[in-house]
């Protein structure tokens, strides 16, 4: 309640968690539309505003306690993402594959991955398989395929439904890659295993 008083008195490093409180609900009711109008009041400052346009987003694509407009959350994300919040790419991946942009998809599906985001590899490898089926594909896709198959797939159980799909998929691209080039990406895929495991023990 202190904080909001403080926004309401218009100060501006709380714009963006009174936004965030209203959404998910922590120490105030769940309100979209207040969260909707403190977003946007944090959108046009500089401490938080890419952030809060990506929230705003994330509200009109999912229609979370609004009406689901992907042509305003499209450009919410594409604002939030020329101000510097790389995440935004992901979801501007998900959007132009709803719409069957498939060269937008490939260029916001590669962003997302330069900015770490890995919820789209096994979506952009199946785009990337799809198109090489149509004839649509070139070397580098297939590479690149494959290459984000066999990361995936290094860390799924070795029975999992998903790996053995995974495997499959895999093999479709086989014909179109040396055998060189195959034990190439297999060798990074093993040390991009370690470097992950390794990674994440640093934090336990």
């Amino acid at each position: 309640e202190k904080n909001i008083k403080l926004a309401e008195a218009g100060d501006e490093n709380y714009f963006y968690n009174i936004g965030s409180a209203y959404e998910f609900g922590v120490g105030t009711g769940k309100n979209i539309a207040e969260a909707v109008r403190w977003y946007k009041k944090a959108a046009e400052t500089n401490s938080s505003s890419s952030q809060a346009i990506y929230r705003l987003g994330e509200i009109y694509f999912t229609g979370n306690g609004v009406a689901k407009d992907n042509t305003a959350a499209k450009q919410y994300f594409l604002d939030s993402y020329a101000k510097g919040y790389y995440y935004s790419a992901s979801r501007l991946f998900d959007i132009y594959m709803n719409e069957n942009n498939e060269d937008a998809a490939v260029l916001w599906g590669k962003r997302a991955l330069d900015a770490y985001d890995l919820r789209v590899k096994v979506r952009l490898a199946d785009l990337y398989l799809n198109k090489i089926k149509n004839n649509n594909g070139t070397h580098e896709m297939v590479r690149d395929a494959y290459k984000y198959y066999s990361e995936h797939s290094a860390f799924l159980d070795s029975d999992s439904s998903e790996k053995i799909e995974i495997k499959s998929k895999m093999e479709e691209l086989n014909k179109y890659l040396a055998k060189e080039e195959i034990e190439e990406i297999d060798k990074n895929t093993e040390k991009y295993k370690r470097d992950m495991e390794e990674g994440e023990s640093e934090f336990e």
